[in-house]
């Protein structure tokens, strides 16, 4: 008989010390809420959950640089706007009044002071047309680039436009006579066209700005739909878990001080 080593001690602390563990374990997701808390809790799913996790952080990163680009587009849209409502189109309205033989020699020249003054604020608005200290409607042209995605190619291109008077063909435009004043009809005639197509354009970007916006939350809410069932931890599940580790663990502590009286009861005999 063996009495000084008791094997059924030891194979039950065993057993109590992995399910101590185990209860540890539960309590660490029941209280983060995470089923994987390190590595070694799911080494796949813990790397499949950093990848998602760095692509979600670069959607939410992208989203504002998708916003950012619609307050560019916005800003550029409201002054072509400006200038095509309200410059251009009293333009046009002094070139016709000019176009008339009825129109005197002051006349023409109050509406010479008038041009030229319109003229000035096309631009004055064109040059502090910015977003953050880039010019959206002077030369030269440039290429905006706004990272629209969580990767090195998901870009969306923004063109800047020209609209200054030179630009958009006004330079020069008077109504000191009848001749004059049809040649500057035409002129602004062309400008308006020109600039209505850059509204166009403007408009068109703030659209594909908005799409990109509403299919990078619709992507970022997939992500985080699926690192979710990886990560997350099924609260019931863990509380009915702990509930039946404590249970084991009581039980298998009862065992344990039986374990430990067994030797103590031979040793007693043998005295």
């Amino acid at each position: 008989m063996v009495i000084t080593h008791n094997i059924n001690r030891m194979k039950v602390t065993n057993k109590l010390l992995k399910n101590e563990k185990s209860l540890l374990t539960s309590m660490k997701k029941i209280s983060s809420g995470l089923k994987i808390n390190s590595a070694s809790d799911d080494a796949a799913g813990s790397s499949i959950s950093t990848k998602l996790k760095a692509q979600i952080r670069g959607l939410a990163r992208a989203q504002i640089n998708v916003q950012e680009g619609i307050h560019l587009s916005t800003e550029m849209s409201n002054s072509l706007n400006l200038i095509s409502d309200n410059s251009l189109i009293r333009l046009r309205e002094l070139s016709l009044k000019g176009a008339s033989d009825t129109s005197g020699t002051e006349d023409r020249e109050a509406m010479q002071n008038e041009i030229d003054q319109i003229l000035e604020d096309i631009d004055s608005v064109a040059d502090g047309t910015e977003y953050n200290g880039k010019k959206l409607l002077i030369p030269p042209k440039q290429t905006i680039y706004i990272q629209s995605g969580a990767n090195a190619g998901d870009a969306f291109k923004i063109e800047s436009f020209e609209v200054k008077v030179f630009d958009i063909g006004l330079g020069g435009i008077n109504v000191s006579t009848r001749g004059n004043a049809v040649e500057a009809l035409d002129k602004v005639d062309t400008a308006i066209k020109k600039v209505a197509s850059y509204v166009g354009e403007a408009g068109s970007i703030e659209e594909g700005l908005q799409y990109f916006s509403g299919k990078l939350a619709e992507y970022e809410q997939n992500l985080t739909s699926s690192n979710s069932r990886i990560e997350d931890a099924d609260l019931a599940k863990e509380s009915l878990d702990l509930a039946q580790r404590n249970i084991i663990t009581q039980a298998t502590q009862a065992i344990l001080a039986q374990s430990n009286q067994s030797p103590e009861s031979v040793m007693e005999l043998l005295k």
